[in-house]
């Protein structure tokens, strides 16, 4: 009883792992990655854990415009991005602010 009881959770124990190693082997393919402001995948300004594969890029030209109160500051950076995939589960990236200006426009009449 004890022998068979053993025998059936070895058993389980390297399902569970054979199914567990298998599915790391493989990586479907992801679409709409898309770089974020800052180079890595995602979108806009939120990182997600999927990579490009192996030999894929991508190039991103983005805007981004922030505006603070008080003191009426405007800022606007245009930064330009690049990332390709070195390996299945790694990447490289960079980005470069091609642009970047400040305003001030406070009208302070007291």
């Amino acid at each position: 009883m004890v022998l068979t009881r053993r025998i059936v959770t070895a058993c389980v124990v390297m399902l569970l792992l054979g199914t567990l190693g298998m599915a790391q082997g493989t990586k479907e393919r992801v679409k709409q990655l898309t770089p974020t402001h800052k180079g890595s995948t995602g979108l806009f300004n939120l990182f997600v854990a999927d990579t490009l594969r192996q030999g894929e890029f991508s190039i991103g030209l983005n805007v981004n415009k922030f505006n603070r109160d008080p003191g009426d500051l405007d800022f606007t950076i245009f930064p330009a991005s690049f990332t390709v995939g070195l390996h299945d589960r790694i990447e490289l990236f960079g980005s470069y602010e091609a642009y970047k200006r400040g305003q001030c426009r406070s009208d302070q009449s007291s």
